[in-house]
């Protein structure tokens, strides 16, 4: 990778490990039913299309650059959905672990077998020491405070992440990646249509669910979601296009695992263990022999 690939890849892990903790504390603070997950889903693809419209400054492009960016939307929508669904049933580290991990191995998987990737004898051993990295990382003797909803909505959340990664890299083998600002546009104004029918029709339905807290009080928590969402997003496509899967998904999803236990550190003053610390070394070094610089 060059060294802008590598400023990119941090800035991105940084955006997503931002969103991502914004994301856990509002699920376990704010989110009490269905319809407020709904609302504040809603309201963060409202942020994020905003700053699209902004980085776009355009509204054409190609029919299959338009057809990929609904699918792409849909997806979206529903990761960012589960996800934020997932930390309200679950712990942050073990959803981290899971949806990360399982978004990792179909994106690396898929990716090699569709776009004809090379992959060497090292970035293979890499990629097994960051899953160990991974699973050292992972508390697991302290989660165990997880729902039963937990589970089939975390590994939902994994299976639509996965396909985002390949989607991206399709967009780019299409001979149209000057069309990214325009791809992520209508990609999260489909975002924002599908999560507010989804509120709407929910709410029509008479659930019986009311939005239980004030929009006002969640609007700059929503805004930090929407915004670092849209950077990690924009800064993603980039990558996947010109870096091959094998070393841009393991080293962006182990590297926003390590960087979510950082940041949650400093958030909530969680302290790091001696497995977790050794984790870092082992992750460390698993990134260059993923980006096969040895």
């Amino acid at each position: 990778m060059t060294p802008l690939n590598w400023v990119l890849i941090v800035t991105s892990m940084l955006s997503a490990a931002l969103c991502t903790t914004a994301k856990n504390k509002i699920a376990k603070k704010n989110l009490q039913t269905r319809s407020d997950s709904l609302l504040f889903n809603l309201l963060t693809n409202v942020f994020t299309m905003l700053v699209m419209l902004v980085n776009a400054r355009s509204f054409s492009l190609h029919r299959i650059t338009f057809l990929l960016a609904l699918i792409f939307g849909a997806a979206s929508m529903m990761s960012g959905f589960l996800n934020m669904v997932s930390f309200r049933y679950g712990p942050m580290s073990l959803t981290s672990l899971i949806s990360s991990g399982g978004s990792l191995i179909i994106s690396v998987v898929l990716g090699t077998i569709l776009f004809k990737e090379s992959v060497f004898p090292v970035q293979i051993a890499g990629g097994i020491l960051m899953l160990a990295a991974i699973v050292l990382l992972s508390n697991l003797k302290n989660d165990r405070n997880i729902q039963p909803q937990w589970l089939p909505c975390v590994l939902s959340a994994a299976a639509f992440g996965g396909s985002l990664g390949i989607i991206q890299k399709y967009q780019g083998a299409t001979g149209l990646s000057e069309e990214k600002p325009v791809f992520l546009l209508y990609t999260f104004m489909v975002c924002t249509l599908l999560s507010a029918v989804w509120f709407f029709a929910h709410k029509k339905a008479g659930s019986g669910e009311p939005v239980t807290f004030s929009v006002k009080k969640v609007l700059p928590a929503a805004a930090i979601v929407g915004i670092t969402c849209a950077v990690s997003n924009i800064v993603n496509l980039k990558l996947a296009i010109e870096v091959p899967s094998v070393v841009f998904f393991p080293i962006y999803s182990g590297g926003l695992i390590m960087t979510n236990a950082l940041v949650s550190s400093f958030w909530f003053k969680e302290k790091l263990s001696a497995r977790q610390k050794i984790a870092f070394v082992i992750g460390f070094v698993a990134v260059f022999m993923l980006a096969n610089v040895f």
